[in-house]
């Protein structure tokens, strides 16, 4: 008879008491008023009467209860995944790396837990094997926006490279898109309305010739 049991211990950042928390419920909101500093997940097994324990996950918070870090292990300890987001002054993800080792575990169905809870909070999940984003903010409008973003690989490479504009409205008004060379491929233009929605989105080649175009209509109640 295989038995299965899930410990979850709570790191904590001062030796304070707590309510238990329950794993399904757990919020940012709850992670940053409980000063919650990390959660580790050991999953347990016992099958042919040999019980077999080890950390299954690993999530790092920062103070404000953002996952900067969550790293999932092999049953032999090595490391399955890992993601990082280094976070500036105001809490923008500035910085993501995401490392794909070689799963040892055979994939299970789980029930929804905290982490998948969390999972908004994680660094990109669509950022390539071992690849890395480097972000620069711009704070001018009161809103931090994203006005680069770099791609590289698990070699240091830029694999691509997108510049971001805004109008004063802090909308986003423009993006162009970069190859490993610096060289332009693409770009994009906005326009929008009063209500700050989205009217048209026009693509545009290297030599900036006008691709397709795209215009959004709305109807109100």
């Amino acid at each position: 008879m295989k038995k299965l049991s899930i410990c979850y211990t709570i790191c904590l950042t001062a030796f304070i008491c707590i309510p238990c928390l329950s794993i399904a419920q757990n919020k940012k909101k709850d992670i940053r008023l409980n000063r919650v500093k990390s959660i580790s997940e050991l999953f347990s097994t016992t099958k042919n009467g040999k019980e077999l324990t080890y950390k299954e996950n690993y999530v790092l918070y920062s103070k404000n209860g953002i996952v900067i870090e969550k790293t999932d292990f092999n049953p032999d300890g090595s490391i399955q995944k890992k993601q990082t987001a280094k976070l500036d002054k105001d809490d923008n993800v500035i910085e993501e790396t995401n490392f794909v080792g070689q799963s040892t575990k055979k994939k299970e169905k789980k029930p929804k837990n905290f982490d998948e809870e969390s999972s908004e909070d994680l660094p990109n999940e669509s950022l390539a094997k071992n690849n890395r984003k480097v972000y620069k903010f711009d704070n001018t409008n009161k809103k931090a926006e994203v006005t680069e973003e770099i791609e590289y690989n698990s070699d240091g490479k830029q694999i691509k490279r997108i510049t971001y504009t805004y109008n004063a409205n802090g909308e986003k008004s423009g993006e162009t898109h970069y190859d490993e060379s610096n060289k332009k491929v693409s770009s994009f233009v906005y326009s929008w309305n009063g209500k700050s929605l989205r009217t048209k989105k026009e693509e545009f080649d290297a030599e900036n010739k006008s691709v397709s175009v795209i215009r959004y209509t709305y109807e109100y109640y």
